[in-house]
C-alpha cells in the first residue's frame, strides 16, 4: 500500500505531504481548542479558590452590616405614633443577587466555605421571607394594633440580631480565629402567632 504513496525517487509527492500537514494542523488545532479552556478552568479554579475566602468574608461583612442597620431602624421605630412607612421594611429585604448566592462560585469552594456559603444563603433567604410577612401581614390590612406592630418588631429585631451575631462568628473563623462560645438563643424567643378566623 504504501507503494502507492511514493513516487519513483520513494519520496513522498507533494498533494500527500500537503494532506499530512493538513490532517496534523487539523490535529494540532482541534487538540488545542479542546485542552486550552480546560487547562484554562484548572488555572482559574485554583485562583478562585485563593479569592473565594476573601470574597466569603466581603460577603458576610457586608449581611453583618446590613443586619446591624436594620436592627437599629427597628430598634428605634417607634410604633405608637402608627405604622412606619413601609419603605423601612422594603429596605431590609437583602438582594439575592450578591456573589454568595452564585452557583458557579459556591461550586469551586472547599467544603468547609461551601457549607458556610449554604447556611449563609438560608439565613439570607428566611431574613427576606420574615420581613416579606410583615409587610404582608402590616400593609395588608391584617394588623389591628399597635400592641401587634410592637411584636412585629419585636420579633424581626431578634431575628436580626441572632443572625448578626451568628455571622460574626462564623466571620471571626473565617479569619482563624478560635471562637469558644457560639451564640445561643437562650433568651425567650418571640413567636408570631395569627388569629384563627
Amino acid at each position: 500500500m504504501w507503494e502507492l504513496l511514493l513516487d519513483q525517487e520513494q519520496t513522498l509527492s507533494p498533494p500527500i505531504i500537503a494532506a499530512i500537514a493538513a490532517l496534523t494542523a487539523a490535529l494540532v488545532a482541534a487538540t488545542g481548542t479542546t485542552i486550552s479552556p480546560i487547562i484554562a478552568n484548572v488555572f482559574s479554579r485554583r485562583l478562585d479558590r485563593s479569592r473565594s475566602k476573601k470574597i466569603i468574608v466581603d460577603e458576610i461583612e457586608d449581611i453583618i452590616r446590613h443586619c446591624q442597620a436594620n436592627f437599629e431602624i427597628l430598634a428605634n421605630m417607634n410604633c405608637s405614633h402608627g405604622t412606619p412607612a413601609r419603605m423601612h421594611f422594603d429596605k431590609m429585604i437583602m438582594f439575592e443577587t450578591a456573589l454568595i448566592f452564585d452557583n458557579n462560585l459556591a461550586r469551586d469552594l472547599p467544603l468547609d466555605l461551601r457549607r458556610r456559603t449554604i447556611w449563609i444563603r438560608l439565613v439570607v433567604r428566611n431574613l427576606n421571607k420574615e420581613i416579606q410577612d410583615t409587610i404582608s401581614y402590616c400593609y395588608g390590612k391584617k394588623l389591628r394594633s399597635s400592641n401587634e406592630l410592637k411584636i412585629r418588631v419585636l420579633y424581626m429585631k431578634d431575628k436580626f440580631e441572632y443572625a448578626q451575631e451568628r455571622l460574626m462568628v462564623d466571620l471571626l473563623e473565617l479569619e482563624d480565629v478560635r471562637v469558644t462560645k457560639r451564640p445561643s438563643r437562650s433568651k425567650e424567643i418571640i413567636y408570631i402567632s395569627e388569629p384563627y378566623e
